[in-house]
């Protein structure tokens, strides 16, 4: 983010800190040269701040070379373990992928993304990109879809405004109308599907959690489209998708009532 494009009252100093962390993230680490003439500016300003990250344990230095420390892995640990839905979701998440045998994912919406704050694995699983902790357009995803369709359309209508509708495949929805009435669909049946809208050869359904608050999340299982054709899709891990979402939600709402 430009310092220029940052709203009134924000910290542009911090900003840019926050700036340069993400560019640590998303090279694997950079030198002082590298990250001033990404950020177009001084290497003596970069330098101060690479040397804050480095002496308050939030990176580290090896041959000139900046990258991020395991301090962060113990920040999202910690937001991790704090989440309710999380500690209520892991086990039903694990239980489903050994269940069906491929990935299952529990999700979350944050600031118009979906996030990925658990994930399981069967035995015969196809490799993908996501990780917990990824955030990825809503658009884009099964369980993402699925708590789109939980939300106002003010607030999707808000999210498209703030994210747009990035084509990651050519199966990707990329207009309003297309995702609006994708919603409508999944709002009638009750879960979201993904055919290689994400990834090229991949299938995916999702469900979301909803309880007295709202959408809290969703659940959902991918994996490759020749694993999961449609027909096993709409069937078996649709059925399982929601089975597990029920769980979760009636967790959600009676707790330790359900003894």
């Amino acid at each position: 983010m430009r310092n220029d494009a940052l709203p009134s009252g924000t910290v542009k100093s911090g900003a840019k800190l926050l700036r340069i962390v993400t560019l640590l993230k998303e090279h694997d680490g950079l030198r002082v040269s590298e990250v001033a003439e990404r950020l177009d500016a001084s290497k003596g300003s970069v330098h101060r701040y690479l040397k804050t990250l480095h002496e308050c344990g939030y990176a580290t230095k090896s041959d000139g070379v900046y990258r991020l420390s395991l301090r962060f892995l113990d920040y999202g640990v910690y937001r991790q373990y704090r989440n309710e839905l999380y500690q209520i979701a892991r086990p039903k998440v694990e239980a489903l992928a050994a269940d069906v045998d491929e990935r299952a994912w529990c999700h979350v919406e944050e600031r118009g993304q979906g996030v990925f704050i658990h994930g399981a694995i069967g035995e015969n699983v196809v490799a993908t990109d996501a990780r917990i902790g990824r955030h990825v357009p809503l658009h884009t995803t099964s369980g993402g879809k699925a708590i789109l369709a939980e939300l106002p359309d003010a607030r999707v209508e808000q999210i498209i405004e703030q994210r747009g509708l990035s084509q990651r495949t050519d199966h990707t929805l990329s207009s309003r109308e297309q995702l609006f009435a994708e919603l409508d669909e999944i709002r009638e049946r009750g879960y979201a599907l993904n055919f290689e809208e994400s990834i090229d050869g991949l299938h995916a359904v999702g469900a979301a959690i909803v309880d007295e608050e709202g959408v809290r999340g969703a659940i959902s299982v991918a994996g490759a489209a020749h694993r999961m054709p449609e027909s096993r899709c709409r069937n078996e891990i649709a059925d399982r998708v929601l089975a597990a979402t029920n769980e979760v939600e009636l967790n959600l709402v009676h707790g330790s009532d359900m003894a």
